[in-house]
């Protein structure tokens, strides 16, 4: 069921620009394996070629996030969602740059400018940004990458504002790398397996891994 806000788990976050030519039939055949590989592009309905990140949520949907707005695919047609300019429950903006799913089903888009969150039941979005006047906003609205940890904590990477995690008080907690501003470019994220109090970044200046507990980079 679809319900809270905040309680999230993360289930498939995918990122790293694409041009579109991938597969969405995979025949196995019983004899040796044969691939059928089909071409979605604008014409049958693709907001944009250039998909920069995939999510499939837990009704069988396929979310594609483009350059130029997000797209829901039901196997045969397209809904494309982009800002409405006027009505701030729409989109924020056009360019997707992560996607993930929480425990409820809801569906979180960190885009170019802002990082958004979809009521299925209404198609509505509710947008989350940086406000210079509020500490407890987000650091920064250019939003590179989403994970959820084992507390259901959604940590986000953004570009130039470093690390941001938010729960569900819906405070977003602000990290800072001291290495140097590059590092504070989060491309990536991950929770440790092998010890769940630690996080590992992908940053534009190198690996770090993150301290939960402190907040401290190594």
């Amino acid at each position: 069921m679809r319900n809270t806000l905040y309680t999230v788990t993360m289930r498939v976050v995918m990122q790293k620009p694409i041009v579109l030519s991938f597969f969405l039939i995979l025949t196995l055949a019983t004899a040796g394996q044969s691939y059928k590989v089909e071409n979605i592009s604008p014409e049958n309905g693709l907001s944009n070629s250039w998909i920069s990140s995939i999510l499939q949520d837990e009704e069988g949907f396929m979310w594609f996030g483009t350059w130029n707005g997000l797209n829901r695919y039901d196997g045969y047609d397209f809904t494309v969602f982009k800002p409405i300019p006027g009505d701030s429950l729409s989109l924020s903006n056009n360019a997707i740059k992560a996607l993930c799913e929480d425990n409820s089903g809801n569906l979180w888009i960190g885009t170019e400018n802002g990082l958004n969150w979809f009521d299925p039941n209404t198609e509505k979005f509710l947008r989350f940004m940086h406000n210079p006047y509020d500490s407890n906003s987000l650091s920064n609205s250019y939003i590179l990458c989403l994970q959820v940890d084992n507390k259901g904590v959604i940590w986000i990477g953004t570009k130039g504002g470093g690390l941001n995690g938010v729960d569900s008080t819906g405070i977003f907690r602000r990290f800072y790398n001291p290495f140097s501003p590059e590092s504070n470019h989060i491309n990536c994220i991950i929770e440790d397996n092998s010890n769940n109090s630690f996080l590992w970044l992908g940053t534009e200046h190198g690996l770090y891994r993150f301290e939960k507990s402190t907040g401290g980079f190594i």
